[in-house]
């Protein structure tokens, strides 16, 4: 299946990953099959990959509200719906797509594969404290840094902050397993949650709420 799964954190968090081995066609037979409207998606995207992502957003969030859910986008490109979750995030990477949503504040998500590439381009999203602590070479300790700052800048809400705006409270990091742990923005304190598969890096990302 690949369908992953949906698992709600303890925050008020759910989570629908979606691991993407269809074709286009197969993609769009599933839509037509849980009456999701594919062909204004096939008509309105010409790049199949992103068909391909549009198609499993569509999908993820009919599995989430169990009907279909038409997705919009405010002028800065937040996603976001109107017959379904209050707060949602959406991110993806090669053959992989997933979701966060929340009932009540807004939710920032991000997930990357587990490559060498964020190690060359560390110094654009780390401030020099962290370029400190954060080794050059740790690939799975780079990601966390960078998928928490991709699901920060989309749950606080500026469009025009940048990466090293967000400042990192030190993390432990493993092959494998979830890292708790807390960032600053704007005098703005936020929860983070990192999962560390063997291919990739997911982190949620939510503001605390006094």
């Amino acid at each position: 299946m690949p369908f992953a799964h949906t698992y709600p954190n303890s925050d008020g968090t759910t989570i629908c990953v979606w691991n993407v081995s269809e074709t286009v066609d197969d993609l769009e037979a599933m839509c037509r099959h849980r009456g999701i409207d594919a062909q204004t998606v096939m008509r309105t995207i010409k790049s199949p990959a992103r068909q391909t992502e549009r198609l499993v957003e569509l999908l993820l969030l009919c599995t989430l509200c169990g009907h279909p859910i038409e997705l919009s986008h405010t002028p800065g490109g937040a996603p976001y719906v109107i017959d379904g979750p209050a707060h949602l995030s959406i991110t993806h990477t090669p053959g992989l797509v997933a979701i966060a949503t929340h009932p009540q504040q807004p939710v920032g998500i991000d997930v990357e594969r587990r490559t060498t590439r964020v190690l060359t381009v560390r110094e654009r999203f780390l401030t020099p404290d962290e370029l400190n602590y954060i080794h050059d070479n740790d690939i799975c300790g780079n990601l966390v840094a960078w998928t928490a700052k991709e699901a920060l800048f989309k749950v606080a809400g500026n469009p025009d902050a940048v990466m090293t705006d967000f400042t990192l409270d030190t993390y432990p990091t493993a092959p494998k397993g979830t890292v708790h742990f807390t960032a600053h923005y704007a005098k703005r304190t936020f929860n983070l949650a990192t999962t560390i598969e063997q291919d990739t890096v997911l982190t949620i990302a939510t503001e605390q709420i006094n």
